[in-house]
């Protein structure tokens, strides 16, 4: 341990535009002990939505543009000059630990220590499939690359086991591996009766009105097709069921998907796109479905949950193990079996409903609240100091 001074740690990261791995770096740089921890944050694709939540909290963040040309001579010769520049600050900070965060990190964190003689990398892995379909082959192409380095690191960080099991599976072979799970700012998504209000009467949606809510991308990882037929099954049932749907693509400009809806013959729609007022989204639902056909730790489930909002999801990644006994698991594209359980569950009566919200948000509390996982990062740098 070093004495009477704080521990240096390097960020690097690819983006920081809003995402699982991006979202859980700027909550723990927001929630470590300022006092026995001093961070520095790399982007190496410019300063994104979440930016200025780091520069608020006074974190030096250093902004490079990686990706800022559409000519692969240009970008190459980019990511060279890059990488010196971080090469030149690690040797100005002299951090005691550098942590990339993605793949293309990775890589990029493992050239600089490598060449500046910097032996405590560590690696954070957040996703878990890498079969054809999920990734891209230059994605898949470049895991196969690291999967011959991943010696070097001191550790390789898992946000499920899911991952690990893949990556190890993909040629992995570590020194040591460890999960620790994403964290979830429990006090920022929680129940909250004024948004959920404010929401549905921005959308004229009425109390007694259920509401699904769909928070993703439009890619076919998260299978929205799935998602859209047990939608259908429902509105079979319940003919005042109402959809919110979140997230890049999931919105009136996607002619695709408004002729999936069109086709389906599916109402109450309504497609709300990219936004910074997730949680507050969130906290009108009283149902979350997630339809994806791979994830590793998918932080939109923990997040419905801790608003109160139980959830539905396919079995993939750590699904099954955050939710628990608070929602249902279901295998990928059984569309009929869930939307058995959605209407189960929105069957339910007003107090079993009340009982099940509060269940679903205090299991996000035990298991995952930001404090406790910023405290499991805090020993674990500690650990290798």
């Amino acid at each position: 341990m070093i004495n009477n001074s704080k521990i240096r740690i390097l960020h690097i990261i690819t983006g920081l535009d809003s995402g699982g791995a991006e979202n859980n770096l700027v909550n723990i740089a927001k929630n470590i002990d300022k006092k026995k921890f001093d961070l520095h944050i790399v982007s190496l694709t410019g300063k994104g939505s979440l930016g200025n939540q780091i520069l608020q909290n006074e974190i030096p963040l250093h902004i490079f543009y990686a990706n800022s040309s559409d000519f692969t001579i240009i970008r190459y010769i980019k990511i060279i000059l890059i990488v010196i520049k971080i090469m030149k600050l690690i040797r100005k900070i002299k951090p005691h630990l550098i942590q990339t965060w993605l793949h293309h990190a990775d890589l990029i964190g493992f050239i600089c220590a490598l060449i500046t003689g910097h032996k405590n990398l560590i690696w954070s892995i957040r996703c878990s499939d890498l079969k054809s379909g999920y990734i891209s082959l230059k994605n898949r192409i470049l895991v196969k690359v690291l999967s011959f380095f991943s010696y070097y690191p001191s550790v390789i960080l898992f946000n499920s086991e899911a991952g690990l099991k893949a990556h190890l599976a993909s040629g992995y072979k570590p020194k040591k591996n460890l999960c620790i799970f994403n964290g979830i700012d429990t006090k920022k998504f929680k129940p909250d009766l004024n948004q959920r209000n404010t929401i549905r009467n921005k959308l004229n949606i009425l109390e007694e009105d259920p509401i699904i809510g769909f928070v993703g991308k439009y890619e076919n990882i998260k299978d929205v097709n799935t998602f859209l037929f047990s939608i259908r099954e429902v509105q079979k049932k319940i003919s005042n069921l109402y959809v919110i749907m979140i997230g890049s693509d999931l919105s009136e400009d996607n002619y695709t998907l408004l002729d999936s809806i069109s086709n389906l013959n599916l109402k109450n729609i309504k497609l709300i796109g990219i936004t910074n007022n997730v949680a507050q989204y969130m906290q009108s639902f009283d149902l979350l479905l997630s339809t994806s056909l791979s994830e590793g730790f998918p932080n939109v489930i923990a997040e419905a949950m801790s608003c109160g909002v139980p959830c539905i999801s396919t079995d993939v990644g750590d699904s099954k193990k955050i939710i628990g006994e608070t929602g249902r698991v279901h295998v990928i594209k059984s569309y009929i079996d869930i939307s058995k359980s959605c209407l189960s569950i929105l069957s339910k009566n007003k107090k079993d409903k009340i009982k099940l919200s509060q269940i679903s948000r205090q299991r996000i509390i035990d298991k995952y609240d930001i404090l406790s996982i910023t405290s499991q990062y805090e020993i674990f740098y500690k650990g290798l100091i």
